[in-house]
């Protein structure tokens, strides 16, 4: 019969205890076929303010302000010099402009036109006093409206197709252009005058105005701060002359037109 030694497991167990305090703990590792984490998906963002248009633009509408140096030429300007203390840039004045341009081919526009310049200038004759040797005072107002037809001639890419649909526009853009059309003058001048004959001194108002023909050529840039609009620079030089009516219907001619420069904004649609 069998029995169980106490004596004889004493050892075993001790030797069993030992080995469980030096193993080392058991780490959990995963599989070779678990499964990664998976990645969120990119979100998807339309820019609030795309850098191209859909679709070739169609034209655009101009708005500007400058100064125009007139053209003070003819009979109407040389009385008023040699009669009064004016000088030639006296008349000098704002100029407001806005043009409507229709895309014909990809470098060349046709234009429509409209324009306002005036002046204002404070005078005194020249040659006489009052009796009080007071000078004797006058007011003369010029306004000139143009109405043109004209083209505009690109001489840099206004931008690039990438697709039927897709039109990006080029940072800056330069141009040429020319055209005819009519234009209306108001030239008024009112204020005391001396008789040559008696000497009096008397109140007077004298004007002319009326349509005449007008050509122009110029110049300008572009510069793109969004997709649909920018700003312009704009040179051109108008000439033109008008027969006088009314109280000065015995001189010969006015000279109308000069140099406008001015700066504004394109819109593109």
């Amino acid at each position: 019969m069998l029995h169980f030694r106490a004596r004889d497991a004493v050892p075993g167990a001790l030797l069993l205890a030992g080995l469980t305090v030096a193993a080392p703990p058991l780490e959990a590792y995963p599989t070779a076929d678990s499964d990664p984490p998976l990645a969120s998906a990119p979100s998807l963002r339309v820019s609030a303010d795309p850098d191209f248009l859909f679709g070739t633009p169609r034209g655009s509408l101009s708005f500007r302000v400058g100064r125009l140096f007139a053209r003070t030429e003819g009979e109407v300007f040389a009385h008023t010099f040699e009669n009064l203390m004016v000088e030639p840039d006296d008349f000098n004045g704002i100029a407001f402009g806005a043009d409507l341009a229709l895309r014909v081919v990809e470098r060349a526009d046709v234009v429509l036109g409209v324009g306002l310049t005036r002046s204002t200038v404070r005078s005194e004759l020249r040659h006489w006093v009052d009796e009080n040797d007071q000078p004797i005072r006058q007011t003369t107002r010029f306004h000139q409206i143009p109405l043109t037809l004209g083209a505009r001639l690109y001489l840099t890419p206004r931008g690039r197709a990438v697709s039927r649909f897709v039109w990006i526009p080029a940072r800056t853009a330069l141009y040429v252009g020319g055209g005819v059309g009519l234009v209306h003058h108001a030239y008024r001048q009112e204020g005391e005058f001396v008789d040559d004959g008696s000497l009096d001194i008397y109140p007077d108002d004298m004007r002319t105005s009326g349509w005449s023909s007008l050509a122009y050529l110029g110049a300008g840039a572009e510069l793109r701060v969004t997709t649909r609009a920018a700003l312009v620079a704009d040179v051109r030089y108008a000439r033109g002359s008008a027969r006088p009516s009314g109280d000065y219907i015995e001189l010969r001619d006015i000279g109308l037109g000069g140099l406008a420069t001015s700066v504004g904004v394109a819109l593109t649609f």
